[in-house]
């Protein structure tokens, strides 16, 4: 097999940004941003709210921004094209219609943020999704890699592990 010179590292920087660990139950929701390419802006907004809820803010020229806050996790990946925002809001809410995770970020947070809505992706992931935890407790036992699963509110259900050399 004739292999790229570049292969390793080419795989390495797929593998940087790993899916995020989500214990359930859980409210995932993640907005996806067309952007103007200001990457400062957008860092400026993560440290202005990493520094008022007392938290590390991004370092200079980040792609990327993954920090837990005391209610939810935050997830920032910038692409060439868009943006992508993801909170995770920990445990069973209060209500069962409970208000948008972004919620937590403040009252207008996202109002502010720059660039065109291309995508909106709000989960409840509640107790009915514990077959889930159950199969990738099975699954971690023997293959410890992250596992991405899609497909838990349909009948057919896809996983897929992390393969790395």
């Amino acid at each position: 097999m004739n292999l790229h010179p570049l292969k390793d590292s080419l795989i390495n920087e797929l593998h940087n940004r790993p899916f995020p660990v989500v214990e359930l139950p859980a409210q995932v929701s993640s907005l996806v941003f067309l952007h103007s390419g200001d990457r400062q802006a957008e860092l400026d907004k993560l440290s202005e709210l990493a520094q008022s809820h007392g938290m590390p803010a991004p370092t200079a020229n980040a792609d990327c921004y993954y920090q837990s806050f005391d209610k939810f996790d935050l997830r920032w990946e910038y692409h060439n094209e868009f943006s992508t925002y993801t909170v995770i809001r920990r445990g069973q809410p209060e209500q069962p219609f409970c208000a948008p995770v972004f919620s937590l970020l403040g009252e207008h947070w996202v109002d502010n943020l720059e660039g065109q809505v291309i995508a909106a992706l709000p989960r409840y992931l509640g107790h009915r999704f514990r077959w889930l935890e159950r199969w990738l407790s099975i699954r971690r036992a023997w293959h410890p890699r992250r596992w991405a699963v899609h497909g838990p509110g349909s009948r057919q259900k896809k996983a897929w592990a992390r393969k790395q050399p």
